[in-house]
């Protein structure tokens, strides 16, 4: 690879990639190397560091204040020396790359092939010369190819762990990477394919086999790896790049949610736009989905945000505090949430509103000055409103904390410089002689002031009870919402004229900003007038004995860009006589503006003048308003920071509000986050589930640390249990986003990662079949869940013959309770052989519950007679399902029995200590809608397997009545007359009726006459 094109970089010298010097730029990095590629509203990370391979995928905002967040936690977590990404990433990318992770740290642009030029070069000397900042980091991008799925796949598939057994074939290899790696996430695939073939190419990993990479680099060999990394397919005889492990990394702070268990609980599902089909866009919509529910944000940067929250639920229990103190305090007060959300309605994305007036090469539009206005007046109301909405007794903490937020955030609110507004926009505008800083101005002052005042007797009744401490979201409202936002704000009020009038004359500077455009406003306000009396002076030049003739004709001067100013006869040209009475008119040219109005235009003396005075006074207006909004947008730009904070913390209140909402309009409650390693929920409820029947039948979960952290869930089909399982799940993660859950109260200790097998997700980027993808999530759980991960598992074992089945699930559940510290674990499961202590031991980790059904004729289950039971069990120091267990092939039979006789079932979706071994499928296919035909033999069936009885035919179907019909032919026959012409003929025919085949019933009517000859 001697000879492979030179890499760019964009080196931000550190201790760790500046060990090569600036002059040595192909020198291979030491340290972690990392590689990101992005795109689809995703990242994938991948580093090495020694032989192992971390990755990581996940969402990621790529605009807006909270863009490229994840990259620079990736930063942290990591601590690279040098990362590669494509050398098509877009330049935002580039930038967050290249961020330093400490202020100061300054960051050089250079390339390998322009390491002599005057910018690099100069710049990479100037680092080179003094010490290496600290957070520094070279960003390298190499060819896009590299980062193509489909080889980065191909690299992928030449990695060979260490523990792997020899001569594992290209399938074996590739099922293996993929419960390693998922390969249908295409960011981390594109990342981690990416990284090893650049590794590969600078020798940094060795390939397998005698010799490393340079041996081979020498010798000309170029496959394996090398294929790979020159872009062709790996041979069978490739020599596979050694890896001592490959890990996912789930960083310090955050939840890990895999795409396949969002979909499974659905957190998120999207509806695609009818256009996406006809391949001509279209943005999706969101459909019936937890995130769905819970999101009535108003503002644009709101609704981004709450989906970042709902992408990465996070594991820090102070901002998960302080964000459940907000909901609970906004939950209370209804009509403070209604005013607030009705300024955040006019609280537009300023950030990217401030980004595109910067980028924009014309004359600015005025509705972006005007969104920006508003959404800095709404605000400037937002903080006056928390502020209003404080309990008396807070103003203090406010203050404290504000004093202490001046220091850290420039432009800090000081009350003392904030003014009342005022009604009148125009008096305010007037009033300021410069663009210094005025008071802002409202428009509904009056409804404003309203809502202050129910603000004000809010808060004096909370005055009066006593009140939680303030939430986070004030102190950060009244700390970032500032001065910054006034000076802003009056700097668009006082230049930007907002009136309605100059929407429709197309003015965009306020009158009074600037002297010499105010000149040139009433000289072209003024132009028409002065037009036709310079007409009016142009007639009297003809004398009185030539100007007959004149009245046929229309005179006016008109202007046309690019031409200038011209004289404009309506009725033809001018006649001879006139012509020599007005000799410094020249013929121009003649045309209509019309069909029906045609006109002549002549170029004089008059115009040569107008021209030179007035020249093209519409464009000189629109230069000198365009110079003086770019003058505006570059003092707003300076404050871009300011505004860009304050956007973040009304895009957090909004979230907020709309989970206060949420809480109060869905009877959700508030979950009690702990350290411990437990998981207590008391009338746990599905949130979706809940809206689509009449009567939802809520249920407990308890979870202790060191005990019952296995449930295994039986029950029959549509009973509820993975509902239950499902419902378990989104209570924990709602309780790490941030939000009140549904349950009548939730005690749930801090968890790391949520693990489903639920559904079974069929990808093209793997042929598996729908058993083979089960089992690479349950090996994904078993080697990626710690004591603190939570697994759900639905039906697990249920995609292969029952044996097998069995013995996996069996084998599975036993691995996880011997474990010193096992996860918390719900699994749903039709084997009646997980309740037989011989396939599965007992443990203290262990626990079996069921869904009761009541049976028609039988007494429903009391659950303070079970719940004795129980005790009683745990006081003997037996197991704690020892009785509720006993005899499960009795209980087959007897629901044998109940199936036979088609008794009717209640479901009655409770949860109770036990199990139930029957799945009562007939009754669920009855109310599917199966044939009652069908219905009856499958209860047959059951009713025969349960009395151990051999399967006999349905006496009612055709081929019993067929049977019986034959016996009673064979009985005929063996009664049977041979020389009786009349009793053959007739047995004959009977045997025809019964077989119903002319051509039988021949043959062997000839067969009798044969004989009877």
């Amino acid at each position: 690879m001697a000879g492979s094109p030179a890499c760019k970089r964009s080196r931000g010298e550190s201790a760790a990639a500046g060990q090569g010097g600036p002059g040595d730029p192909e020198e291979p990095a030491e340290g972690v190397a990392m590689a990101v590629c992005s795109f689809g509203g995703r990242v994938g990370l991948a580093w090495v560091e020694g032989q192992t391979l971390f990755y990581l995928e996940s969402p990621d905002d790529t605009a807006g204040p909270f863009r490229h967040q994840l990259l620079q936690l990736a930063k942290l977590h990591a601590r690279p020396a040098v990362i590669y990404t494509s050398a098509k990433a877009e330049a935002e990318l580039l930038d967050a790359l290249r961020q330093p992770l400490l202020p100061g740290a300054a960051s050089v642009e250079r390339s390998t092939h322009q390491a002599g030029s005057s910018s690099g070069g100069a710049n990479a000397a100037a680092q080179a010369e003094g010490p290496p900042p600290d957070g520094g980091f070279d960003v390298r991008t190499e060819r896009s190819s590299l980062f193509h799925p489909r080889q980065a796949r191909a690299v992928l598939e030449a990695v060979h762990l260490r523990g792997w057994p020899a001569g594992l074939g290209a399938r074996e290899r590739l099922h293996r990477l993929n419960a390693a790696l998922s390969l249908s996430s295409e960011q981390q695939v594109c990342a981690a394919g990416a990284l090893l073939a650049v590794l590969v190419r600078e020798g940094r990993l060795a390939l397998g086999g005698s010799g490393g990479w340079e041996a081979r680099a020498a010798d000309g060999a170029a496959t394996g790896a090398d294929s790979c990394v020159s872009g062709a397919a790996p041979t069978s005889g490739a020599a596979p790049i050694e890896l001592l492990a490959i890990q996912e990394v789930s960083l310090d702070g955050y939840l890990l949610v895999d795409p396949a268990s969002q979909a499974a609980l659905q957190i998120f599902s999207p509806d695609a736009h009818p256009a996406a089909a006809m391949g001509i866009g279209g943005q999706p919509k969101e459909g019936f989905s937890v995130f769905g529910a819970l999101n009535t944000c108003v503002s644009p940067g709101g609704r981004r945000l709450l989906r970042l929250w709902f992408s990465r639920p996070i594991v820090n229990l102070g901002v998960l505090n302080d964000r459940l103190d907000g909901v609970d305090f906004f939950r209370q007060r209804p009509d403070a949430v209604t005013a607030l959300r009705s300024s955040l309605r006019k609280v537009k994305d300023a950030p990217r509103l401030l980004a595109r007036l910067q980028g924009l090469q014309t004359l600015p539009d005025r509705r972006d000055f005007l969104a920006l206005q508003a959404s800095l007046e709404a605000m400037l109301l937002l903080r006056d409103m928390l502020v209003q909405l404080a309990p008396p007794g807070c103003e203090a903490s406010l203050m404290a904390g504000q004093a202490a937020a001046d220091g850290d955030w420039p432009g800090g609110t000081k009350a003392a410089q904030l003014a009342t507004p005022t009604a009148d926009a125009a008096a305010a505008a007037a009033a300021a002689a410069s663009w210094g800083e005025v008071t802002p101005t409202s428009r509904e002052e009056e409804h404003q002031h309203r809502q202050l005042t129910q603000l004000r007797q809010d808060g004096a009744a909370d005055a009066r009870a006593p009140s939680p401490a303030l939430p986070g979201i004030f102190f950060k409202a009244d700390a970032v919402i500032g001065d910054a936002l006034v000076v802003c704000h009056n700097l668009i009020a006082t230049v930007i004229d907002c009136s309605r009038q100059a929407a429709e004359d197309g003015v965009l500077i306020r009158q009074g900003v600037s002297e010499d455009l105010d000149d040139l406003r009433e000289a072209y306000c003024s132009l028409p007038d002065y037009l036709t009396q310079l007409v009016e002076a142009e007639l009297r030049r003809i004398p009185r004995e030539l100007s007959h003739g004149v009245e046929q004709h229309l005179w006016s001067i008109v202007y046309m860009p690019q031409v200038g100013f011209l004289m404009r006869l309506e009725g033809g040209r001018l006649a001879a006589h006139l012509e020599e009475a007005l000799p410094d008119y020249q013929f121009a040219f003649e045309g209509s503006a019309s069909e029906d109005c045609r006109g002549v235009y002549y170029s004089c003396d008059l115009t040569t003048q107008l021209n030179e005075r007035y020249g093209d006074l519409q464009h000189r207006m629109q230069d000198m308003e365009h110079s003086l909004a770019c003058q505006v947008i570059a003092r707003l730009a300076a404050f871009a920071p300011e505004v860009g904070r304050a956007a973040e913390a009304a895009a957090e209140l909004d979230c907020i509000l709309a989970l206060a909402a949420a809480a109060r309009e869905l009877n959700l409650c508030r979950p009690q986050l702990t350290r411990s390693n437990e998981l207590v929920i008391e009338g746990g409820r599905h949130l979706l589930t809940e809206q689509l029947v009449d009567t939802f039948i809520p249920n407990d979960t308890a979870m202790r640390a060191g005990r019952d952290r296995i449930q295994v869930v039986t029950g029959p089909n549509f009973s509820g249990k993975s509902c239950y399982a499902k419902q378990v799940a989104l209570i924990t993660f709602l309780a790490h986003v941030g939000s009140f859950v549904p349950a009548a109260s939730a005690r749930i200790g801090l968890c790391d990662r949520i693990f489903t097998r639920v559904a079974s997700r069929e990808a093209a980027a793997l042929p598996q079949s729908a058993f083979m993808i089960d089992l690479t999530q349950v090996a994904s759980m078993l080697h990626l869940g710690s004591e603190r991960s939570l697994l759900i598992i639905d039906e697990f074992g249920k995609g292969t013959l029952a044996a097998d089945g069995v013995g996996l699930l069996c084998a599975t559940l036993r691995h996880l309770a011997s474990l010193p510290a096992p996860p918390r674990v719900v699994l749903c499961t039709h084997f009646s052989e997980v309740l037989q202590p011989r396939f599965l031991p007992r443990s203290p980790q262990l626990s079996f519950l069921t869904m009761q059904v009541l049976v028609e004729g039988q007494q429903p289950p009391d659950p303070a007679q079970q719940q004795q039971q129980q005790q009683q069990q745990q006081r003997a120091g037996g197991s704690t399902v020892g009785a509720l267990l006993a005899d499960p092939q009795q209980q087959l039979a007897a629901a044998g029995r109940a199936a036979a006789q088609g008794e009717r079932l209640v479901f009655l979706y409770r949860l109770a200590p036990g199990h139930a071994a029957p799945s009562f499928g007939v009754h669920c296919a009855q109310l599917a809608g199966v044939p009652a035909a069908v219905l009856e033999r499958a209860r047959h069936l059951i009713a025969a397997q349960a009395r151990g009885a051999a399967i006999t035919a349905d006496p009612s179907g055709p081929h019993a009545q067929r049977s019986a019909a034959y016996r009673g032919l064979v009985q005929q026959l063996l009664q049977l007359n041979v020389h009786d012409r009349g009793l053959v003929q007739a047995l004959l025919a009977a045997a025809a009726a019964a077989t119903g085949a002319g051509e039988s019933h021949g043959h062997v009517a000839w067969a009798g006459q044969g004989s009877e000859a």
